[in-house]
């Protein structure tokens, strides 16, 4: 876990068999960036200048540009951004289904 960006978030995550690693960037190299998806590291850059709620948003964006990137969708900034808001509103209005999938990786 990483508190580097002012709360604690993993710093991996899994999708499709790829380690993804995620960590702050520097303001001098993500300028007004919010962040960043690098395929070539497969790392995840948040910029940690921000507020925790769009700090969070953008951990989910930039974490659906990785599936974007692994499953070669082509996706537009907006389709991104829109799965990422409507991912975290889902989770948060139907945590119980959390639970359901961590069942399922039990068996």
């Amino acid at each position: 876990m990483t508190e580097d960006l002012g709360i604690d978030i993993p710093t991996t995550f899994k999708f499709m068999g790829q380690t993804w690693q995620v960590k702050p960037g520097t303001t001098r190299e993500m300028g007004q960036d919010l962040g960043q998806c690098n395929r070539d590291e497969m790392t995840v850059f948040i910029n940690p200048a921000y507020p925790t709620q769009t700090i969070v948003q953008t951990l989910f964006h930039e974490i659906v540009h990785s599936w974007e990137i692994t499953l070669n969708m082509h996706l537009t900034e907006d389709q991104v951004d829109n799965l990422a808001t409507s991912m975290i509103h889902w989770f948060k209005e139907n945590p119980e289904f959390i639970a359901v999938l961590l069942q399922e990786n039990e068996e």
